[in-house]
């Protein structure tokens, strides 16, 4: 059992959605605890009807406490997870907590990297630059975030975990033409697609915001939304697709540029659920898709089919198998103890 009572961490109650949204902090936040890292203070993402009630909330004896005790804490090694998706007040004072000590990211989006023209890139970038520690999805977003300016020392994640709690998810897949799609359906625009409905693959959608009227295809079947404990037993489908933006050409857009450097949490959901997975060449996590041999990858959605055609029951129980072996390191929180290890070298601490 780790003593490392020298580095600290922020704990973080995300807002509950009945989603997978807010799954990779949970993790994270759950990984540290079971490390025995130093909680702080438990923070708590909230929704208010009012900035009145914000405000309200904002200034109780409980919150006031919680911000004396975080600015407190200086000149230690401190966790924090990245961005502060709380309200201003509690913003600001995660940025003084992580300026005045020697702060440990877990980065989970870099807004500088999701629109290069931003305007606040540069103000970001300083920000990551004042902590003493990264921790990023993939090389991709590694070189990215230093292309853009960061000198601070990055760890490199390469896969979100996926905890589990109960017996891991055994599902008998077989090789067909369908592919299972979870996430935010409002912000997956290439489903609104007409044309969708001419490739000759069937979509089980899940997800929350789908609108019917929006998502019209037949070979569409949506099969509801799953908290981030139970979607991993509900999947169905030969592959899980990772496809994002406006085309079924490309991953074009904003949110499909962004997987050029972006490691989707749903491929931490596929790889829990035991399913291979499909996505876009250019996307970062084509890397690791080849590197584990655990799917394909397509420049368009108009390939599956063919490449789906052309493979044997042999190729597809090889990427199930491959999958399975990653499957037990992703529910156990392999990937984020062994970025913590990385940070402890760094840090100079000895086992």
């Amino acid at each position: 059992m780790k003593k490392y009572k020298e580095i600290f961490f922020i704990g973080e109650k995300p807002y509950k959605k009945n989603d997978a949204g807010n799954k990779a902090r949970l993790d994270i936040d759950n990984i540290l605890r079971l490390l025995n890292y130093h909680q702080v203070e438990n923070i708590e993402e909230k929704r208010f009807k009012s900035q009145i009630d914000k405000l309200l909330y904002i200034l109780t004896y409980t919150n006031l406490k919680k911000f004396y005790h975080m600015l407190k804490v200086k000149d230690k090694y401190i966790f924090m997870q990245y961005p502060f998706y709380f309200d201003f007040v509690t913003r600001r004072v995660l940025n003084k907590v992580l300026i005045q000590n020697k702060s440990i990211l877990f980065i989970h989006d870099a807004d500088a990297l999701r629109n290069f023209n931003g305007k606040n890139i540069e103000d970001e970038i300083n920000l990551l630059n004042k902590s003493y520690i990264l921790i990023v999805h993939n090389d991709k977003m590694m070189q990215a975030l230093k292309d853009n300016g960061v000198k601070t020392k990055i760890i490199v994640l390469e896969l979100f975990d996926y905890l589990l709690n109960k017996e891991y998810p055994n599902r008998d897949y077989k090789l067909d033409k369908s592919v299972a799609f979870a996430g935010n359906l409002a912000k997956s625009e290439f489903l609104q697609k007409e044309e969708i409905k001419d490739l000759n693959i069937k979509f089980n959608l899940y997800g929350p915001n789908f609108n019917s009227k929006n998502i019209k295809g037949k070979n569409i079947k949506y099969n509801g939304s799953y908290g981030p404990e139970i979607i991993s037993y509900e999947i169905e489908g030969s592959f899980g697709l990772i496809w994002d933006g406006i085309s079924l050409n490309e991953c074009a857009g904003s949110f499909g540029n962004y997987l050029k450097v972006n490691n989707p949490h749903k491929l931490s959901l596929y790889i829990a659920a035991g399913v291979p997975v499909i996505t876009w060449k250019k996307a970062a996590i084509a890397d690791f898709i080849k590197k584990y041999d655990i799917g394909f990858t397509v420049d368009s959605l108009y390939d599956i089919e063919k490449i789906i055609n052309d493979m044997d029951n042999k190729q597809y129980e090889t990427y199930v198998q491959n999958v399975k072996k990653l499957q037990e390191k992703v529910c156990t929180g392999y990937f984020t103890r062994r970025a913590l290890d990385e940070v402890e070298k760094l840090l100079e601490f000895n086992r």
